[in-house]
């Protein structure tokens, strides 16, 4: 995932700092934390269908997708959401923003379809590949990768108006990818995928290379990097494995929760993991120990995110970690 990291801090009593964030998930859950994620309120979407990605893209302003086409935007900080018209009702999959305004969204039968005025409208985006897209992940001001279905890749470098012909990352294998994620310090970008996958591009998409592939890991939903070369994946088993190499070799994989795991985000070290049956958990060491879950909801978590703001007082404070980044896509949880 590239761009700036966007945060909402509220007032700060001694050692903890007030995060705002939004978590969405399964029957149109969206839920919201005050408090950097220790508590956790529901807020009416105003939908029943699965929410799958969502961004903030200013403290008040943001936008959810999910199954069905649908799409939900929220003007007041998420005390209301109102949905919008989308002009498909294939399943939408993640969501990202190159800036307040223009944005884009990725699903199904390789539907994507972009935003200029922060989500109020939507109308198609092209459609050079018929393969599901599960992540899109903006690469700089006007540039994005989006990764789907067997491996497949697609590009855009003017907001989503038009799109490379499809390259296949896999070419030795039909494994699906479900997030792209840039490595810090460099070039290089990254995709996780379906039978412990790990793919690299270092020419913005144009070529891929697969790096790591290890079965045991089962599907990794969501990679995060963390210092240079440093890189973290988690997924279906509820583990998460880190390598130094960027991605070439990895631990073995340390069991965080019993469930599945579809986000896993960081501000320096702090993080947060998010997944099946409404679970957060954090910790405080770059991932090297989790704390005890936290029950936000009893629906699946796919996707979350936090509102632009101000910088972190405290660098040593546990922050809700989250997706919702200015670039950045917000789905980790594979669906049709």
């Amino acid at each position: 995932m590239g761009g700036a990291i966007s945060i909402i801090l509220g007032a700060a009593s001694p050692g903890h700092a007030a995060l705002a964030g939004w978590a969405v998930g399964a029957n149109g859950t969206i839920v919201n934390t005050s408090d950097g994620g220790s508590t956790w309120v529901t807020e009416s979407s105003g939908v029943s269908a699965n929410l799958n990605g969502v961004q903030f893209v200013s403290s008040v302003s943001g936008v959810a997708v999910g199954n069905g086409g649908v799409s939900v935007h929220t003007t007041d900080g998420g005390l209301t959401w109102a949905t919008t018209s989308t002009g498909t009702s294939l399943n939408l999959n993640a969501v990202t923003f190159f800036d307040p305004l223009r944005g884009v969204a990725v699903g199904a039968d390789g539907v994507r379809i972009r935003t200029t005025d922060g989500g109020f409208t939507w109308i198609s985006a092209g459609s050079s590949t018929t393969a599901t897209l599960y992540d899109i992940e903006a690469t700089g001001a006007s540039s994005a990768i989006a990764v789907g279905a067997g491996g497949i890749t697609v590009r855009t470098t003017d907001f989503g108006a038009t799109w490379s012909a499809p390259v296949d990352a896999l070419p030795a294998s039909t494994n699906n990818l479900f997030d792209a994620e840039p490595v810090a310090g460099s070039s290089t970008l990254l995709a996780v995928g379906a039978g412990g996958t790990v793919t690299r591009t270092t020419d913005g998409g144009v070529t891929w290379s697969t790096i790591f592939v290890n079965p045991a890991f089962g599907d990794l939903f969501d990679g995060q990097s963390l210092l240079s070369n440093q890189f973290l994946v988690t997924g279906a088993t509820g583990q998460v494995s880190r390598s130094t190499d960027g991605g070439v070799t990895f631990s073995a994989p340390a069991t965080v929760v019993p469930g599945a795991l579809f986000d896993l985000e960081f501000i320096g070290g702090l993080g947060l993991a998010i997944g099946a049956s409404g679970t957060t958990v954090r910790t405080t060491d770059g991932g090297a120990t989790w704390g005890a879950p936290i029950g936000a909801s009893s629906f699946d978590l796919y996707a979350v995110a936090v509102a632009t703001g101000q910088t972190v007082p405290e660098p040593n404070t546990l922050l809700l970690i989250a997706l919702g980044i200015i670039g950045i896509a917000a789905s980790r949880r594979p669906s049709s």
